[in-house]
């Protein structure tokens, strides 16, 4: 019997130490060079005709920073910081618009409203009463 134990251990220790001594092969190098792209098949975007007419409206115009269509209204904001909301289907403010800027331009960049909802915060828990203690006369 101590023969079977003694040969059973010689054998796992064996087999630990073979485990440990096995190594495996080194990851493969890097590579050099990154993979080259092939330009051809990436297309440029096209500029269209409402971006040129914008690119147009904010070269002729220095002052103008930016300018965008919310809510029916064009809004010029200028390098200032200043405002100026034009509503282009009235004649007396597209006059005035034309007057001051020149041309509006084909179709400005429209913005649209995302309302912005605040996080529901549960109220707070009611205050605890004070026990009263009783005390023995």
């Amino acid at each position: 019997m101590k023969n079977i134990i003694s040969l059973i251990t010689v054998l796992f220790i064996t087999g630990v130490l073979n485990a440990q001594t096995e190594k495996k092969p080194p990851p493969p190098p890097p590579p050099k060079e990154p993979p080259r792209v092939d330009i051809k098949k990436f297309k440029p975007p096209m500029e269209t005709e409402a971006v040129k007419s914008n690119n147009e409206f904010l070269k002729r115009n220095p002052t103008v920073a930016n300018l965008w269509l919310q809510n029916n209204l064009t809004i010029v904001k200028l390098k200032s910081g200043k405002e100026e909301k034009y509503d282009l289907k009235d004649e007396t403010e597209k006059k005035s618009f034309v007057e001051k800027y020149g041309e509006p331009p084909v179709k400005p960049p429209t913005i649209v409203e995302i309302k912005k909802y605040k996080p529901f915060v549960p109220p707070p828990p009611p205050p605890k009463k004070p026990e009263k203690s009783k005390e023995i006369i």
